[in-house]
């Protein structure tokens, strides 16, 4: 693996925010001195806002996501066998955290 393909392999954790700080520094001035990388990067966080703004906003009052959850819970129950009861405490868990 080259060091161009390195830096583009951490292209989406830099988008998304996730690098460490010391991998921050040195995918920033990597960029910094790679004008064409640079690009790369701006052209992909461009490709990024536009798909962003393609998909609509998704937001449930509480009382629709209660409504939702114990629909899918439900749902799961009728699905899921009475031994893995864990997997529909993780869903309700999953469904909270999103919404």
């Amino acid at each position: 693996m080259t060091e161009l393909d390195f830096y583009r392999s951490k292209i989406q954790a830099y988008l998304d925010g996730v690098l460490k700080p010391v991998e921050l520094s040195e995918f920033e001035a990597f960029a910094l001195t790679h004008h064409s990388f640079m690009k790369e990067v701006k052209q992909r966080q461009k490709d990024l806002l536009e798909l962003q703004e393609l998909i609509p906003e998704f937001k449930l009052d509480k009382e629709k996501y209660e409504e939702l959850s114990n629909e899918v819970v439900m749902v799961m129950k009728d699905i899921i066998k009475p031994e893995s009861k864990k997997i529909t405490s993780k869903l309700s868990f999953f469904f909270k955290e999103i919404f």
